[in-house]
């Protein structure tokens, strides 16, 4: 059996022009880009429209990593990003900077003490997963992401209810 029949397709019907078109669905698991990334590629080269602009990269999700690596830098127009399961300890605001797209950062299951103030820069931010880590407290910049719907917090550190900080924090009453 060839490995390209165990692949999930999908196809898009267009009537108007009475055409199909077959996709393969992006399987990051089997993906040779994210393989690369993950054993250290600083560098890649993509060009607009290519599979390294997709949308959700989930490749680093449970491989234990201590930080994340440099190589997202070049990952200028990702949306998602899993982190989840691994054992970072720190975020580099140099990464930070370069992910003004992310909109879901899922990076709940690690060793995170603090996020750096640079986290306030993901101002397209709609879901921020912080949950079981070891957070003692959170950046002001976080309130200025406005468009900040989803926030999980439990297990961790913080005390919410002793910090000054949380009265200045009106927005997070509604959030989930």
């Amino acid at each position: 059996m060839c490995s390209s029949d165990l692949e999930k397709r999908v196809t898009v019907e267009d009537k108007v022009a009475e055409t199909k078109t077959e996709y393969r669905v992006w399987n990051p698991f089997r993906s040779k880009i994210a393989s690369a990334v993950v054993s250290g590629v600083r560098n890649i080269y993509m060009e607009p429209g290519s599979i390294g602009w997709q949308p959700i990269f989930d490749a680093y999700m449970r491989n234990k990593l201590p930080e994340l690596p440099q190589a997202l830098t070049s990952l200028v127009k990702l949306r998602c990003l899993n982190m989840e399961h691994n054992h970072l300890y720190g975020l580099p605001p140099r990464i930070l900077e370069c992910l003004s797209s992310m909109q879901d950062l899922r990076l709940n299951d690690n060793d995170l003490t603090i996020l750096p103030d640079e986290i306030g820069n993901l101002k397209r931010l709609k879901l921020l997963t912080l949950h079981e880590n070891a957070l003692v407290r959170l950046p002001q910049s976080v309130r200025e992401l406005q468009d900040l719907s989803t926030l999980t917090l439990h297990r961790n550190c913080l005390d919410m209810r002793t910090t000054s900080e949380a009265s200045e924090w009106p927005r997070m009453a509604g959030m989930t």
